[in-house]
Parts: C-alpha cells; structure tokens; sequence
C-alpha cells in the first residue's frame, strides 16, 4: 500500500477527486467541519486559494488560527482530508483542537483513519510541538479508539466532546 499526506496545493483543482473526496464527507460530521460540501466545482478553485493561505500566521481570516489542509491518499486515490491547527486559542480547545481529520464515506471501513492520524502526528512533530489537543464526540468510539491507539490521554468530557492530549518527551 503506497500511502501519502500531501498538503494541499491551489493547483490540487485540476484532480477532480480531491474535489469528489470533499462532496463524500458531510458539513459537519462528528466535529470535523467540510466548508467545501455542496460547493460548485466552479468555486473549487477559489476554495482551494483561501484553504492554502490559511498556513500563513499573517492570513488569518477563521477563528481557528493558522491551519494546513493535507489529503491522505492511498494508492494515488484520495481517501482523506486532515488539518494541522499549529496554535491554540479559545475556540480551538473547547471545540476542534490541533488535529481534524475525515475519510470520505466510499472509503472508510479500511483503517485509513488510523492512517491519518498517524501522518498528521508526524507533521505536528516536525512542527516541533510538543503537546497537542484532539477533540471528537463522546460517540464516536471509533475515533476514540483511534486517539487512544496513538496514545490520547482523556483529559475530560466537555459539551459531549473528549479531550485527548498527547504529549512528545522529546
């Protein structure tokens, strides 16, 4: 299994399935938010320009601060979409945390979650943060298991949402 996350680039437009992965993945979907869902393929582009911007600290324009989009993808197919939230504030730590993650309906059932979860973790390394924050729903045992997997302490439950740190020594 070839297994890459890409970053998200404008130019990822001229590939329609990463425009396919994100018409596969609800608006809001256990926490995770897809502002691209119902989106016209005309508008992709545009889309993409402002997601990409995001990672720049000076192009800020969510409340979730500086953030990077990445697509796992399995076998040159798209399956996932992950963003790196690199600072915490307010709105981040009570609702979404450093790390969301989705795999598009097609393709779940194959531990693509786990997947990326894992990649994303690497990059939140080299990004050299030590600790990060994960939310998901109190019901959503499946990413649960996934956060708890890659050594997610519960921290606590607050509006029906778990709170998993993990912490790197180095």
């Amino acid at each position: 299994m070839k297994i890459e996350l890409k970053e998200l680039t404008p130019d990822d437009y001229k590939n329609t399935e990463f425009y396919k992965t994100l018409q596969e993945i609800d608006k809001k979907e256990y926490g995770f938010t897809n502002d691209a869902f119902d989106l016209k393929i005309e508008n992709f582009p545009d889309y993409l320009k402002k997601k990409y911007h995001q990672k720049n600290s000076n192009y800020s324009p969510t409340k979730d601060g500086p953030q990077t989009v990445f697509w796992l993808i399995i076998d040159d197919i798209p399956v996932g979409v992950g963003k790196l939230r690199y600072q915490l504030n307010n709105n981040i730590e009570k609702s979404k945390g450093n790390i969301g993650y989705a795999i598009r309906h097609s393709q779940r059932n194959r531990g693509y979650g786990k997947i990326i979860l894992k990649e994303l973790l690497k990059k939140i390394k080299e990004a050299n943060i030590k600790e990060i924050l994960i939310i998901c729903k109190e019901k959503n045992i499946a990413s649960r298991k996934i956060i708890e997997e890659n050594n997610g302490r519960l921290k606590g439950i607050y509006k029906k949402k778990c709170q998993y740190w993990i912490k790197y020594d180095q």
